[in-house]
């Protein structure tokens, strides 16, 4: 995820922001979304994410970047998961909401871009 801050006070302590129209809707596919300030309660557009980044893995859930590597002996895994393992699936974990998913796409490192 990009570094984004509050344009009127400068915090990082930022949140995605409801979506209120359809045009929000579908600028955010495009990786600008609606951010809410935690410190000022400012919200303003930013973007979240740029289109070259379509290529790595994100959290299901809720769309972190922050990924790090999960041992697939150490959970029971559903039978879908082992087989798309055993096609070549890599495993993550999301450290902020900690879920563990499988993908075919590899993590972004900061070092990548």
């Amino acid at each position: 995820m990009l570094h984004i801050v509050c344009p009127s006070c400068g915090s990082g302590d930022i949140r995605f922001s409801r979506r209120k129209s359809l045009m929000e809707r579908a600028r955010s596919l495009l990786g600008v979304r609606p951010i809410r300030c935690r410190a000022c309660r400012e919200r303003f557009i930013a973007r979240t994410w740029s289109p070259a980044m379509l290529a790595y893995a994100r959290c299901p859930r809720c769309h972190g970047w922050e990924l790090r590597n999960w041992h697939s002996e150490a959970y029971r895994l559903p039978k879908r998961k082992r087989v798309l393992l055993r096609l070549g699936a890599r495993f993550y974990r999301c450290s902020p909401c900690r879920c563990n998913f499988v993908t075919f796409k590899k993590r972004w490192k900061p070092s990548d871009k």
